[in-house]
C-alpha cells in the first residue's frame, strides 16, 4: 500500500497513539499509524456478541479537566458516542468505547493488523517492518506501545532508550466478561479498594435500547490473583474467577451467563511509571516514546484518571511538552 510523504510513523493505535497523531496533524504533519489489533482502541476495547456490548478495558471516560478535552467529549457526545452520566461525572459509551477511536483514526492513514517487529535507522529515515518485510518509513517515529514491548523494538536502534522503557512495571489483569439475559443479583458498580483478594471491581451496563434487557457485566480481576494465572487457559480462568466471586458471595442465586469470555490484559496498569531522568527522545530528536506518564507528572492528574485508566492521551501531549520533542 502506497501512501503520501509521511512525516511522521506512529506505532500504537491506542488513546495516546490516535491523540499524538490528533496533535501532529494540527501541526500539518503527515502520519501514519501502524498497529497490531484488528480495530485501534488499545485498552479502549469492545468486544461485541449478540446484544451485547462489554468496554473491557477501559470502562467509562471522567469529565473534562481541560479545554481542549472537554472539546473531544462535546464533539463526541454530538457523535451520540458517548452520553454523561446522571451524575454529570463521568461518560459512558452508548455503542461501545471502541467507537472513540474509530473517529478518531477515520482522518489518518492506518495500517491496523501489522504487529511491528523490528526498526531500523539509516541516515534519512527510519524504517519499520512487520514479520512479512517493510512497511513503511519516515524521518521521525512515536512508539506508543506498552513499555516492553517498545523496549523490545527499541533494543538495537537505541539501547538507552530501551533499558529506561524495562524500568516500567505493570499490574496484570485478567478481565470476565459475563452476559445475562435478564436482571442478575451481581452489583452494578463495584470496587475493591484492597485488592490482596481476587476481585478488582465490577461494572454492569444495561445495552442500549428500550427493548433490550440483557445486561453485561465486566469483572476485574486483581493484580495479584492475575499474575499467579498468566498462562493458564481461558476455561479455568472463566472456572476459577466464578469460584471467587461465589466466595465474596457476589455470584448467588443468578442463572449461568448465556456468554462468557475472559481476556488478559498483560500490561493493565501501570504500577512504576519512568522516572524523570529516563531518556524518552533520542538524541537526534527523531525517536519518542509515548504512553507511560513519568512519576510526579501522575501524581498531578485527578484520582478518578487514574483509576480508571483513562486519559492517555494527555499523556502524550505532557511528554511532547515536557521532553520537548519538536516534530
Amino acid at each position: 500500500m502506497r501512501f503520501p510523504e509521511i512525516d511522521v510513523i506512529i506505532i500504537g493505535s491506542g488513546i495516546s497513539g490516535l491523540s499524538a497523531a490528533v496533535e501532529l496533524k494540527r501541526l500539518g504533519k503527515q502520519v501514519l499509524i501502524i498497529d497490531k489489533g484488528f480495530y485501534p482502541g488499545g485498552r479502549l476495547a469492545t468486544k461485541s456478541v449478540d446484544n451485547l456490548n462489554f468496554n473491557y478495558g477501559t470502562p467509562c471516560l471522567p469529565n473534562a479537566v481541560s479545554a481542549n478535552y472537554k472539546d473531544l467529549l462535546t464533539r463526541l457526545t454530538n457523535k451520540n458516542i458517548i452520553r454523561q452520566s446522571n451524575n454529570k461525572k463521568i461518560f459512558w459509551s452508548t455503542k461501545g468505547l471502541r467507537e472513540i477511536c474509530l473517529f478518531l483514526s477515520s482522518n489518518f492513514n492506518t495500517l491496523q493488523g501489522n504487529k511491528v517487529t523490528r526498526i531500523v535507522e539509516n541516515e534519512a529515515n527510519i524504517l519499520v517492518y512487520n514479520e512479512k518485510g517493510f512497511v513503511a518509513s519516515a524521518p521521525k517515529i512515536i512508539i506508543s506501545v506498552p513499555a516492553p514491548q517498545a523496549a523490545t523494538l527499541l533494543e538495537t536502534i537505541s539501547p538507552e532508550m530501551s533499558l529506561g522503557a524495562k524500568q516500567v512495571v505493570y499490574a496484570s489483569c485478567w478481565t470476565i466478561l459475563l452476559g445475562f439475559p435478564s436482571k442478575s443479583n451481581i452489583p452494578s458498580i463495584l470496587s475493591f479498594e484492597d485488592e490482596s483478594g481476587g476481585l478488582s471491581s465490577i461494572v454492569c451496563e444495561k445495552n442500549s435500547g428500550p427493548e433490550v434487557k440483557e445486561l453485561s457485566h465486566t469483572i476485574r480481576m486483581s493484580d495479584k490473583w492475575s499474575k499467579t494465572k498468566l498462562d493458564f487457559p481461558k476455561p479455568i480462568i472463566l472456572e476459577q474467577a466464578l469460584k471467587e466471586l461465589k466466595r465474596l458471595g457476589i455470584y448467588t442465586k443468578t442463572a449461568p451467563p448465556k456468554i462468557s469470555y475472559c481476556h488478559l490484559w498483560r500490561y493493565s496498569q501501570v504500577i512504576k511509571a519512568l522516572s524523570p531522568d529516563v531518556t524518552t527522545i533520542s538524541p537526534k530528536r527523531n525517536i519518542g516514546i509515548a504512553g507511560e506518564l513519568p512519576e510526579g507528572i501522575a501524581d498531578r492528574l485527578e484520582s478518578v484518571l487514574q483509576k480508571f485508566q483513562v486519559m492517555k492521551f494527555l499523556k502524550i501531549l505532557l511528554i511532547l511538552k515536557r521532553r520537548g520533542l519538536t516534530i
